[in-house]
């Protein structure tokens, strides 16, 4: 697998210059990307989108918002689905350009975000599939979320005696909350980050006191990273360290995890902007 970081700019970029495009977000709103698709749909690029029609979790806003995208994109001259039927389960952030894939954590809102490009064959087929509504289980990509988190956790578990720092925007029960938790309970040093928009909501308020119980360092704050740190590994994906039962396991998301240098330095980059630097060094 080929992977390496890059970034929104390097994705609109991308994008503006590709003959085909296939793209998918749960949530797509205006920004440099939005304007890339319409861009390369103009000039005659065939541009694929699948959005999400009635995005989980964001009320109307995230319905609204795509549904303009979508007009936008459409009068641009791509081809645009919303996607109902398993629609609640659509969380994928991803792109393929001319057969090489990008992955985004977050919904392509700004640039200062972990993006990775991968060119492996096998792996741009899995996100071509995924963006269309199909996880598939691999050793190496993860595209839905319950191998996604399996990943994140086989991670945590790995990393026996040493520091770890999880990320999330969500949080709740599941193999990573339990990794975690045992982690902290064998005496290694074990940091959760999550997003205050969540972290206030009374069932992840209890389950954040019972991780602190367990001795995890837990700080509510953050810009919604999904990633987790130890050692020189990380894991990065879309997937919220959250529940992934069933239906729920599911959905289509994405996760990774690299040693690749480049992308450890901006998983440690992005830490240190959400957890602060002196508190990454002192939780590493």
């Amino acid at each position: 697998m080929s992977i390496t970081l890059s970034s929104i700019n390097e994705l609109s970029a991308a994008i503006r210059r590709a003959s085909h495009v296939e793209f998918g977000s749960f949530v797509l709103g205006g920004g440099p990307v939005r304007d890339a698709l319409a861009a390369a749909a103009e000039r005659g690029a065939d541009v694929d989108v699948v959005l999400a029609l009635r995005p989980y979790a964001t009320g109307a806003d995230g319905a609204r918002e795509n549904a303009g995208s979508a007009e936008i994109l459409r009068d641009a001259g791509a081809h645009v689905t919303l996607m109902h039927g398993r629609a609640t389960w659509f969380h994928v952030k991803g792109a393929v350009c001319d057969g090489v894939a990008y992955l985004d954590d977050r919904n392509f809102p700004r640039a200062d975000q972990t993006v990775l490009r991968d060119d492996d064959p096998n792996d741009v087929a899995l996100v071509s599939a995924a963006i269309h509504g199909t996880g598939t289980t691999s050793p190496t990509l993860a595209t839905e979320k319950d191998d996604a988190l399996w990943q994140e956790a086989n991670l945590i578990r790995g990393a026996t005696g040493k520091p770890v720092i999880v990320e999330t925007e969500t949080f709740g029960p599941g193999i990573v909350s339990s990794a975690l938790r045992l982690h902290a309970q064998s005496g290694a040093p074990t940091t959760l980050i999550v997003s205050p928009e969540f972290a206030g909501k009374p069932q992840t308020r209890a389950m954040l006191d019972g991780m602190r119980k367990a001795g995890v360092e837990v700080h509510e704050t953050g810009s919604s990273e999904k990633c987790a740190l130890a050692g020189d590994t990380v894991w990065v994906g879309s997937a919220n360290a959250s529940f992934a039962f069933g239906d729920a396991g599911k959905q289509i998301d994405w996760g990774v995890v690299t040693r690749e240098p480049p992308v450890v330095d901006a998983v440690r980059a992005a830490l240190a902007r959400d957890l602060g630097a002196d508190a990454l060094r002192a939780s590493s």
